[in-house]
């Protein structure tokens, strides 16, 4: 799974760099943080609970909940979203110390990190889209389509 959600992940990282607003780069730089942060506090474990990991995902969630709540993206807010999940799910062992819920966890970390993976590129899309329609909505008569009504606000006279 890794295999396919590192590159796909690296490839929206672009996308959002590339197309991108301040607020898409700014959560582009956050996700990439976290991946690289990640494998380096993995090992930080205390009995069974991830500390590191959640400690890292937890900062993801709050830099994503602050982001949301500033720019208005819709990508941003369903990455908050799920980035509350993953957190959420590091919560299990404190339940049930045993091993049989660790996997529960891991389990559900990893189709979090392939919604996000969706979320980052869908993302990108929204990013493009508007850097696109901002570009057509001029009021300049040449980009006024004929079978539309004009855009420019009606004359006073």
């Amino acid at each position: 799974m890794t295999a396919v959600l590192l590159p796909a992940n690296l490839i929206a990282i672009a996308l959002l760099l590339r197309f991108g607003a301040r607020e898409d780069r700014l959560g582009a730089a956050l996700f990439a943080g976290a991946l690289i942060v990640t494998p380096l506090v993995d090992h930080v474990v205390l009995g069974s609970w991830k500390a590191g990991a959640a400690c890292v995902d937890a900062l993801m969630l709050i830099g994503f909940w602050v982001l949301a709540e500033r720019y208005d993206r819709w990508w941003l807010v369903m990455a908050a979203g799920f980035q509350l999940i993953a957190v959420i799910t590091f919560v299990i062992p404190w339940f049930q110390p045993g091993a049989y819920f660790v996997w529960t966890g891991v389990t559900l970390r990893i189709g979090v990190w392939l919604l996000l993976s969706v979320t980052l590129l869908i993302g990108a899309w929204e990013a493009w889209a508007a850097r696109r329609f901002a570009r057509e909505a001029t009021y300049a008569p040449s980009n006024i389509r004929r079978s539309r009504p004009s855009l420019a606000p009606p004359e006073r006279g």
